[in-house]
């Protein structure tokens, strides 16, 4: 199966990049003989339906997840195509295609699309050479992005609660001395809001993840964006959810004290509920 994965990759490669892609950083000189393939909603919609059976294995199933639909979300945020390029607006929204293909990768296929498609659109990198020095820059997701994969995370036919837990994780790493990971996901006001969501499915969580999220919280009012989020509605909410539906866990964590500091220093209306929430705990 791991062959079988590595070949799915190298397919992809070729119809995403071209024939003569070797990698994600490659340079091709000649972009007229480098040959792409159309790459479309219908083409990957039907792949899909004649790829990904009952017989097709986790790992085969993630490569052609990461091959094939993935670059069809990163096309929706303008930034991807020049990561060099301030800003430029929302993007594009998704078409009515590409929502019924995630809907339907949601059911079934969740793991499988949390790993390989949400995780990385909502974690993007670009390598961007400047002159002779290679810069990794963050790419934030788009609004309609984060519009698509909030459809997934709730209502009818949304992930299961397994999924939701995994997302939570990796988009929340825990540090290790061993082992570098990734930093995780920037909270924004397009990501918030699908933190939020995540946690009123209350999936279940381990402790660390909870105190990861709470680390996070407070985090984020004491750096430079505190004038931002002690003014934000959205970083209210996702506050008050976490308090609300993972208090008992936030105590046996012991980071009830920290948080209620961080609530005192709110400028919204919620700053006086999660307060007397968390003091109940």
């Amino acid at each position: 199966e791991l062959n079988g994965a590595a070949g799915i990759g190298r397919c992809g490669d070729v119809v995403v990049k071209g024939l003569h892609a070797t990698g994600e950083s490659d340079v091709v000189e000649n972009d007229a003989e480098n040959l792409r393939f159309p790459l479309n909603d219908a083409i990957i919609s039907e792949l899909v339906k004649k790829i990904l059976t009952d017989a097709t294995g986790a790992l085969r199933a993630k490569a052609f997840l990461h091959s094939f639909v993935l670059p069809l979300m990163e096309q929706m945020n303008p930034i991807v195509s020049d990561p060099r390029a301030a800003r430029r607006g929302d993007g594009k929204p998704a078409s009515r295609l590409l929502s019924a293909l995630l809907a339907t990768l949601a059911r079934d296929r969740p793991i499988e699309l949390v790993e390989s498609v949400i995780f990385p659109i909502l974690t993007m990198t670009k390598t961007i050479q400047l002159k002779e020095d290679a810069h990794v820059r963050s790419i934030e997701p788009s609004r309609f992005q984060c519009e698509l994969i909030a459809r997934l995370l709730q209502g009818k036919g949304a992930l299961s609660s397994t999924a939701i837990a995994l997302l939570i994780e990796l988009l929340h790493p825990l540090t290790s001395e061993k082992k570098p990971l990734h930093r995780g996901m920037e909270w924004n006001d397009n990501t918030m809001p699908l933190v939020t969501a995540c946690l009123n499915r209350q999936p279940i969580l381990d402790n660390r993840v909870v105190a990861r999220l709470a680390d996070a919280v407070s985090h984020n009012l004491t750096t430079d964006l505190k004038q931002l989020m002690e003014k934000s509605i959205k970083f209210s909410n996702l506050f008050h959810t976490l308090v609300t539906k993972y208090g008992a866990q936030l105590r046996a964590t012991g980071k009830i004290g920290r948080l209620i500091q961080a609530a005192y220093t709110l400028k919204t209306f919620m700053s006086k509920s999660i307060t007397t929430s968390l003091k109940k705990l």
